[in-house]
């Protein structure tokens, strides 16, 4: 069948991988496949650097370039200052912050495809680590804002790769544990894939691990042996400290680094100062020097797997290796020794993007089915809560009760033969009762009938086969990386926190706690928002990292010991939405936190304005 997406082209949901040290960006072409699109320079992949000068941002390899000449005018790692409060990058009177620096890599990402695709872009899905937190998703988001972009998810890169694995290598349902290893970030995530749902069982990471710190402790090395070599005092002379030194080391070690997956040895020559300096380094060296760095990564990987265990998951049949910086050779010996399994190295620098693009395909064909089922059935719900909920509305019109086929399954895949049979049916009588509210939670009541007209008009529309469209259907479902919660007192007076939805809880999520005004008609109260490691109901102050706080106001004349709650409630994307209700007259405040790390109000609209008069290139 001829695919009409022609008339869709400017509709089109593109997939964005917004790196540490690479970015890249993808689509789904007429035929269903995930391609990523070549940039102005013939690379599938661009260097997350940028070059500043007189109004224009230069993005990728020009940047890199740039660098040795003119480094107090380039920008890399910027992923890494995300949720830094007060980060601002001076350059010639401007102060960039990390959301504007950002959009000028999404700008030049999507230029660049516009000129190979040959239609405009607005639609992106943009990835970001499992890891981030409330405020750094919203960084993304509003990177993406600036830059112009119509952004309609934010998704977890491990979340991603695992769609793309999923599309390409599935044949049968597996749990994979998605090793990410990227420039800056490290993640780690356990997925169940099946034909019908994509399900994040839980996740781990550090948002400050990557390969920048495999580069990072191989230029001390060579520093070192640098001043052994020729005398020189570091005091006097710290030649990572010369802009121009600094990068040629960087740039050679980098390469020396790459070439240790099949070589055994690497040089590394530059000259300071008109000393001319040359060193050997065997592969073994340099595994030695960064062995602590990996061991970090085992030592996350099983923390996940720990807490995993504690959802019933104790097994995994596979684990696959993503980012640019798991192709290191130490990465798979490291865990197969670790773990006792050979892990798959997965098209590292373009699984994420392809499994965005292959994301925003569905939301596309999503919208095309919302359109069509709407024009059928009256509808008395927003039709982007239907949207949000059509998977669910699709399995309710099917089976009206929790699928049994599911359910044995559900089972097979997470019970091992340790449980006893009696555990089995306590666990298979929670999982019933747990299927059963998900599907009485929705509301939506659409005839199988609709769905199925609407399947194929669409696949008719757009020119994709029947199967794909009823596989944009399918169910992804993430989870929280990091409980959340407020600071609160405790009986006797000591700061606490409260813990209203824990980590790797199901996304969409909603918590509440109530709590009680100190004195008649009290003006408002102070809520510190913070995220935490740690899941138990209550946790120490120490143990967890303030993201923003809110005032909220509360209506007058409320008595004393007025009962408030407060209810988070997190979306897909993992944008938090707060409210207090006062249980006296029943009246709602939404509130929204005010956080020291995310752009906003006045700056916010500025770096917009200086869209239309920056040129990135």
């Amino acid at each position: 069948m001829t695919s009409n997406m022609g008339k869709y082209a400017e509709e089109r949901v593109f997939g964005i991988d917004l790196g540490t040290t690479f970015s890249s960006i993808a689509y789904v072409n007429d035929f269903g496949i995930p391609k990523i699109v070549r940039n102005r320079e013939g690379h599938h992949t661009t260097p997350s650097v940028i070059f500043l000068e007189r109004g224009m941002a230069s993005v990728g390899h020009p940047a890199v370039d740039a660098a040795r000449d003119f480094p107090e005018s380039v920008v890399s790692y910027i992923k890494r200052s995300v949720n830094v409060p007060g980060f601002r990058f001076e350059h010639e009177g401007m102060k960039y912050t990390v959301e504007e620096l950002s959009s000028f890599i999404l700008r030049k990402l999507v230029q660049d495809a516009e000129e190979q695709v040959g239609s405009r872009i607005k639609n992106v899905v943009i990835t970001c680590p499992a890891y981030f937190g409330v405020n750094e998703r919203e960084s993304v988001r509003l990177a993406g804002e600036i830059a112009g972009l119509a952004v309609r998810q934010i998704i977890s890169e491990p979340t991603a790769a695992a769609i793309a694995y999923g599309a390409a290598e599935m044949s049968e349902p597996k749990k994979i544990v998605v090793y990410d290893l990227g420039g800056g970030t490290f993640d780690i995530t356990m997925i169940d894939i099946r034909p019908k749902s994509i399900k994040v069982i839980g996740t781990g990471g550090d948002p400050r691990l990557g390969g920048k710190d495999w580069n990072d402790r191989f230029m001390q090395y060579v520093a070192q042996e640098f001043y052994k070599a020729t005398g020189y005092d570091p005091a006097e002379h710290d030649i990572l400290l010369d802009y121009a030194t600094h990068w040629e080391i960087h740039r050679q070690c980098e390469a020396a680094k790459k070439s240790f997956t099949t070589a055994v040895k690497a040089e590394i020559a530059f000259s300071y100062l008109d000393t001319p300096f040359r060193l050997e380094v065997l592969r073994d060296t340099f595994n030695a020097l960064t062995k602590d760095l990996v061991n970090r990564t085992l030592a996350i990987t099983s923390g996940m797997l720990k807490d995993a265990r504690k959802k019933g998951y104790s097994k995994f049949d596979e684990i696959i290796l993503v980012g640019g910086s798991s192709y290191l050779s130490q990465v798979a010996r490291s865990i197969n020794e670790k773990f006792g399994i050979a892990p798959k190295l997965y098209h590292p620098e373009e699984a994420v993007a392809r499994g965005a693009a292959i994301f925003g395909w569905k939301l596309f064909l999503r919208d095309r089915l919302v359109e069509r089922i709407s024009s059928k059935v009256k509808l008395d719900v927003d039709l982007g809560e239907f949207a949000e909920n059509l998977e669910k509305v699709a399995r309710k019109a099917a089976t009206k009760l929790p699928s049994l086929d599911d359910l044995s399954e559900d089972l097979v895949l997470t019970l091992d033969e340790s449980w006893d049979p009696s555990e089995k049916a306590a666990k298979q009588r929670e999982s019933k009762k747990v299927l059963e509210e998900e599907l009485t939670d929705i509301d939506i009541d659409v005839p199988m009938k609709a769905i199925e007209e609407a399947v194929r008009e669409v696949a008719d529309d757009t020119g994709f086969a029947l199967a794909a469209v009823r596989n944009s259907m399918m169910e992804i479902q993430d989870v929280v990386c990091k409980s959340m919660g407020f600071l609160t007192k405790s009986k006797d007076q000591h700061e606490t926190v409260f813990i209203v939805i824990p980590k790797n809880t199901i996304v969409p999520a909603k918590g509440e706690k109530v709590f009680y005004t100190a004195v008649p008609n009290q003006k408002g109260i102070t809520l510190r928002l913070v995220e935490s490691e740690e899941d138990d109901e209550w946790v120490a102050v120490e143990q967890t990292t303030q993201v923003g706080q809110a005032w909220v106001v509360l209506p007058p004349g409320l008595p004393a010991r007025t009962a408030l709650k407060i209810t988070f409630t997190l979306n897909k994307e993992g944008r938090l939405r707060m409210t207090v209700t006062e249980k006296h007259q029943g009246r709602k405040i939404d509130f929204s936190i005010k956080t020291t790390s995310v752009i906003e109000g006045a700056e916010l609209a500025e770096a917009k304005s200086r869209r239309d008069v920056f040129v990135v290139n």
